[in-house]
């Protein structure tokens, strides 16, 4: 039988075949990548080939920071063999709408085949096989799928977007040990939101710690700091996109204009920094408080981070405060929600009124005697297995055991709790009263909180679960209400709630008045204490100090070199 040869392959049939094959030429994409850099803008240009591996953009809408994050994608895939990478969006839908169509059609007028994935929503190309995927970080499921892949480029875009905690999730859990392997890098873009916290606004905010804007990097102030501040940041406004010759840019810049006339802004509008300049501002309008960790220019306002010590981790106050300061402790119930308990501490004849946040806890399941032993610590004599038993207070006061051996007994504790927890808290040796929790009441010291707020006599400790709500919690809007004001019960309030009982104790017992000689700044009087209870308002007398002697653990060092409040 005659053995029948092959018939020689088609054309076509080896043009297919030849494009399963990974071309091994370094340098077949170089002009293509210099194309997609020459097509930037200046500002774009120095994100797109920022060296580092930790890249964060902040910019209003219309300027540019997409297409930046696509070309940095577009250099790392075709300048890597079968190099890996991601964009991540609030949805996967949300990246397929933004940027799935737009990158194949660059990809298209570059000349560069590639192979489309449509069910998957991957972009192979074809010459060196590196991948382009699409995902979402939406939840919990969503954000486990990017696990376990050794990525080459990773972007996330609309970082404001995303929930703190899921961003922080992604970031920590999911993506950061994914790319040293591969020296991958990540690269967070976005517009800023309202709300001030998380990662993205870390990353972004001036004078944040955990960046260093890539303008200022050869400045010798930064020298000592390379290695310790993780992101390379950048920024530029809607005018610097239209000044560059980007014509969508110039279009959006004269609208923007127009409208900020039409609508009456003056400079300092929150929608106008956010939106056009691309800076952070807070919404005043629906936020139930009027907290701001900085001021625009980056300097602390209401927010501070000293150094804290002992096993109780409270906050070290300056000597100047710390020499006259009394204590006052509030605290919010909770078993499956939170119990928070927040101290404070003042110096009553203080001009300026101010407060300084010490120590901050919440926890969940919190027991009359749990709360104890937190305040009062627990006996060291005790036979080994046996369940500890909280210190008298006098003990707590002489061996610093416990947030009162820490901080010194209060000379005053509020809490939203019923009648036979504070008896069983007597118990104990500790006395504490009822918090007023009427809703009018509450409105109207939360006015009085944001007036301090506003003033910077408020200072919260950075990070903490207090710092967290101050910037969260919201107003239901009115007309769902038939117009009257509403918390969200959504919405975490422990610790806030705290703050408004410790206002109402500290309110009566700040004295101070200011004179010229005491109020050095000459910038924030001080009053004298408010009229409650249809009384005019006149200073009541000076409250008489706690010992301080016999327990341990000082508020103050006197080594403490921080800033002069």
């Amino acid at each position: 039988m005659t053995k029948r040869r092959a018939s020689p392959a088609k054309p076509w049939s080896r043009e297919k075949a030849g494009r399963g094959v990974l071309t091994r030429v370094a340098g077949w994409a170089d002009d293509i990548c210099e194309r997609l850099v020459n097509g930037c803008h200046p500002k774009q240009r120095a994100a797109v080939l920022d060296p580092g591996d930790r890249v964060s953009v902040l910019c209003p809408g219309r300027a540019g920071k997409t297409t930046s994050a696509e070309v940095r994608l577009l250099l790392r895939l075709l300048s890597r063999q079968e190099a890996q990478c991601v964009f991540i969006a609030t949805t996967k839908e949300h990246g397929v709408d933004i940027a799935w169509k737009k990158f194949l059609k660059i990809l298209k007028r570059l000349a560069v085949e590639v192979k489309e994935e449509i069910a998957n929503r991957v972009i192979t190309i074809v010459k060196n096989g590196s991948t382009l995927k699409f995902a979402g970080a939406n939840d919990s499921p969503a954000i486990e799928k990017l696990r376990g892949i050794a990525w080459d480029g990773i972007v996330i875009d609309e970082a404001a977007s995303h929930p703190v905690k899921r961003l922080t999730w992604l970031l920590e859990r999911a993506l950061d040990a994914r790319t040293a392997e591969r020296a991958g890098w990540i690269m967070m873009i976005g517009t800023p939101g309202h709300y001030l916290a998380g990662p993205f606004y870390e990353a972004t905010r001036p004078g944040g710690e955990a960046h260093i804007p890539f303008a200022e990097r050869t400045d010798p102030k930064w020298a000592d700091l390379l290695d310790e501040r993780e992101w390379s940041s950048h920024h530029w406004t809607l005018k610097d996109a239209a000044d560059a010759g980007i014509e969508a840019a110039q279009l959006s810049w004269a609208a923007a204009v127009k409208r900020k006339k039409a609508k009456g802004w003056d400079d300092k509008n929150p929608i106008w920094l956010r939106e056009y300049l691309g800076q952070w501002a807070a919404d005043d309008t629906d936020m139930v408080f009027r907290y701001r960790s900085h001021l625009d220019d980056g300097a602390p306002w209401n927010q501070w981070d000293p150094e804290r010590t002992g096993p109780m981790r409270v906050a070290v106050l300056p000597p100047e405060i710390a020499a006259e300061a009394l204590i006052v402790i509030t605290f919010d119930k909770g078993f499956k929600d939170n119990f928070a308990v927040n101290a404070w501490a003042f110096p009553s004849a203080d001009p300026r009124r101010r407060i300084w946040h010490v120590y901050a806890h919440e926890s969940p399941a919190m027991s009359v005697r749990g709360f104890a032993c937190l305040l009062l610590g627990a006996r060291e004599d005790i036979e080994e297995g046996a369940p500890p038993e909280p210190n008298t207070v006098d003990d707590a006061l002489e061996h610093g055991t416990g947030l009162i051996g820490a901080l010194g007994y209060p000379v005053a504790m509020a809490g939203d709790v019923d009648g036979a927890f504070l008896l069983d808290l007597g118990f104990y040796g500790i006395r504490a009263v009822k918090a007023d929790k009427q809703m009018a009441s509450k409105v109207s010291t939360i006015s009085e909180v944001n007036g301090d707020l506003l003033e910077g006599r408020w200072f919260v400790l950075k990070d903490s679960p207090l710092e967290g709500q101050l910037q969260a919690l919201q107003w239901v809007p009115s007309d769902e209400v038939g117009g009257v004001i509403k918390e969200n019960k959504a919405q975490a309030n422990h610790s806030t709630d705290t703050m408004i009982y410790a206002r109402r104790l500290i309110a009566p017992m700040q004295t101070g008045v200011a004179t010229a000689a005491e109020d050095t700044d000459e910038d924030r009087p001080a009053t004298t204490a408010p009229a409650r209870r249809g009384k005019p308002g006149v200073a009541p007398p000076p409250r008489t100090r706690p010992d301080r002697e016999g327990y341990r653990a000082p508020l103050a060092s006197v080594t403490y070199e921080g800033p002069k409040w």
